[in-house]
């Protein structure tokens, strides 16, 4: 048994958005992380500072990275796109285009003469990473499913691929192309790889929340498969001696295990899950919240104290909340395609599982009466139940061509409003349920993530991932504000940023309809003169990662805010200042 103690320095800041990859430089006192902002960064490990800051690497997210073994390149790639840099001058030495769609994996041959990468569109190529030539097209995938890692053997002789197609599907002579083995026996999505520095090992993790590690020269499993995490591992890689391995999971837990023994050495748990949703009870006295752990959470909302949960029932992540106008109820919608009611004063589970999407159930709101209850899903399909039998009143509604991102009643019950990721907007009739009009504007290829009505039930306020608030006239569906411009995701920012900078998230009305605020994926929250699209105050600064839900308090005085860094924050909404309360979510 080895003795490990963990410590770390850290967090780095400065991203904007996910960071998707980090690397060591050989000396192992540098690194460099690669973001969704589209950036990357150089730091010194040991100090925590920014050695060097590259903006705008690519037209759009950074999935991946990799450093030759000497230290002098850096490959990295984003969608359709694989830049090799030189990391002294940090300028663009090759461009590579030949994946049709996003590039999930590039990685440089250990004596760092090829290069391979991988992508959603389902191939695998090999590249000479001096000439930019492309050298050869590998396959043996499932050609309609996406390509998720690669990795080199220490001695460059060997590549494997893992992919959606649930296997560790192939190795290849990275010499001549040949597909030498074809490793089946994960039952889900195999999502990392990695070899043992000594060559003599292969550990896969993947969906099915399970290792496995295999011999690559006979493709045979060395020893039996463990359960690593209880949802997918997302990460694996051996230490230099390759007595130990490291695995990461969504389940917000790292782990370090014995590779002989199977025996967990050491368990890291302070990576909470996000918070993904709340909602303010309609007294304010309460806020229900669901989390990336699949459970709702029901705290005090005066102090943060937690009153009632976790309350247990979803398999999968939670998407949204909603309480019923008297308080007494509050619905739950999950990726696991269920919605589920519970009693706001003693957590039961009082209804459900409702059953129907055929896909993550994306949003929920009751009706203002309360009688029903209307969800949105990744399906397409809206549907209408009611709230206290659970019976399907009405649906599948199809009009969207995309998941449904965001639903809003009209205070008086008439009308019905969806947003989709096919960048549309469409008004539906309450009681006959027929699309009455669409409101077009938003970039199509940009989801509307969410929409919300004036308290006069006149105005519709919309936002979405092209980085723009809209205003609408509900009875004409014309646009009667905006859009409002955030920084343009294009331009470099120098200074103070002045509004968002990055796709916008969540959307709400204050009560007396004057104020529309904003959050986003850039961190902050906005607050804007709902007449003319004016900024009323600097954006909103405390939250460390996107701002996935904002709400006003009853009285309008306060606003709630909840974010992907697993917090929820309250604010003054006269001032912008943050007011002594934060909740810590999924700990």
């Amino acid at each position: 048994m080895h003795d490990y103690e963990v410590t770390g320095t850290g967090p780095f800041g400065g991203h904007t958005n996910y960071v998707a990859t980090v690397a060591y430089f050989p000396d192992g006192k540098h690194a460099v992380s690669a973001s969704h902002d589209r950036s990357i960064r150089k730091w010194d490990v040991r100090t925590g500072t920014l050695v060097k800051e590259l903006l705008r690497c690519h037209s759009d997210s950074i999935y991946s990275l990799s450093i030759s073994f000497d230290g002098k390149r850096l490959a990295t790639c984003a969608h359709g796109s694989i830049k090799v840099w030189d990391c002294v001058e940090w300028e663009v030495i090759l461009d590579l285009s030949a994946h049709s769609q996003w590039v999930h994996c590039v990685r440089f041959s250990p004596d760092a003469k090829l290069l391979a990468s991988a992508g959603h569109d389902g191939e695998l190529f090999l590249w000479d990473s001096e000439t930019g030539e492309k050298l050869k097209t590998m396959t043996g995938h499932d050609s309609t499913l996406p390509v998720w890692a690669v990795a080199f053997s220490p001695d460059g002789r060997k590549l494997a691929s893992c992919s959606q197609d649930g296997t560790l599907r192939v190795i290849y002579d990275s010499l001549s192309g040949r597909t030498l083995l074809d490793l089946k026996g994960h039952t889900d999505t195999v999502w990392a790889l990695s070899f043992s520095h000594n060559g003599t090992q292969l550990a896969s993790g993947s969906a099915d929340r399970t290792i496995r590690i295999w011999d690559p020269s006979s493709g045979e499993t060395i020893g039996e498969p463990w359960e690593a995490h209880s949802d997918y591992v997302s990460n694996v890689a051996y230490s230099p001696d390759d007595k130990v391995i490291a695995t990461a999971g969504m389940d917000g837990v790292v782990r370090i295990w014995d590779v002989a023994t199977r025996a967990k050495l050491v368990e890291i748990t302070d990576h909470p899950a996000a918070v993904r949703c709340f909602r303010l009870s309609p007294d304010g006295n309460q806020l229900a919240s669901g989390c990336d752990d699949g459970n709702v959470r029901v705290y005090d909302a005066r102090t943060g104290a937690l009153v009632l949960g976790p309350l247990e029932g979803h398999t999968d992540l939670v998407r949204a909340i909603a309480y019923c106008p008297d308080g007494t109820r509050i619905a739950s919608c999950s990726d696991d395609c269920t919605i589920l009611i519970w009693d706001s004063v003693t957590g039961n589970m009082v209804l459900g599982p409702l059953e129907g999407h055929v896909d993550w159930v994306t949003c929920v709101e009751y009706s203002p009466d309360g009688k029903t209850l209307l969800t949105g899903s990744h399906d397409t399909t809206l549907r209408l139940w009611d709230s206290f039998t659970g019976k399907l009143i009405a649906g599948p509604l199809r009009r969207h061509h995309g998941a449904v991102c965001g639903l809003s009643h009209s205070p008086d019950g008439a009308r019905l409003v969806s947003g989709a990721d096919d960048g549309t907007i469409r008004v539906w009739d309450a009681s006959t349920r027929e699309k009455l009009r669409s409101m077009v504007g938003h970039d199509s290829i940009s989801p509307v993530w969410a929409v919300a009505f004036s308290p006069d039930g006149r105005k519709l306020a919309s936002c979405s991932e092209d980085v723009t608030l809209r205003i609408w006239d509900v009875d004409t569906a014309e646009m009667i504000a905006g859009p409002f411009e955030t920084a343009s995701r294009l331009s470099v920012i120098l200074g103070p940023l002045k509004r968002h900078s990055s796709s916008l998230r969540c959307v709400a009305y204050s009560p007396d309809g004057s104020t529309i605020c904003t959050g986003s994926d850039d961190h902050t929250i906005c607050l804007w003169d709902a007449k003319n699209g004016d900024l009323l105050l600097d954006p909103l600064r405390g939250h460390k990662q996107s701002v996935l839900s904002v709400a006003f308090s009853p009285d309008g005085r306060h606003i709630l805010s909840g974010s992907w860094d697993n917090t929820l924050k309250l604010w003054n909404s006269a001032s912008g200042e943050l007011v002594n309360f934060s909740v810590r979510q999924c700990t």
